[in-house]
């Protein structure tokens, strides 16, 4: 629950902006704002795979989900390389590729 909490005030909420036409300045700040939250994430990972270790849970599919978004928003998460690993491995599960295919975000494999 608290990822999840986490996920949706500090990481999907800043979104707003970059997707409905804010000003720069609140553009910049959210860009800000989400560094921050990607830096703390990034610290918390620690060596499982997933936000709670070995096992992926909803909070993993919510955060693959607002880190797709990165580059839409004009964010490189190149500055955090243990994020864009994760967001790799995220984007690997079968689930996730079913999930992006029915969306139209990649093309059915075959």
């Amino acid at each position: 629950m608290e990822w999840l909490n986490f996920i949706a005030t500090e990481v999907h909420k800043p979104y707003w902006p970059l997707f409905h036409d804010g000003v720069q300045v609140e553009n910049d700040k959210a860009r800000e704002k989400l560094g921050r939250s990607f830096s703390l994430i990034e610290k918390r990972l620690g060596k499982g795979p997933w936000l709670m270790g070995e096992q992926f849970t909803v909070a993993d599919a919510y955060l693959g989900t607002v880190l797709n978004w990165t580059r839409a928003g004009g964010i490189d998460l190149g500055k955090w390389p243990a994020l864009k690993d994760y967001l790799a491995r995220a984007r690997k599960r079968p689930a996730v590729v079913a999930a992006m295919e029915a969306e139209g975000m990649i093309r059915k494999a075959g």
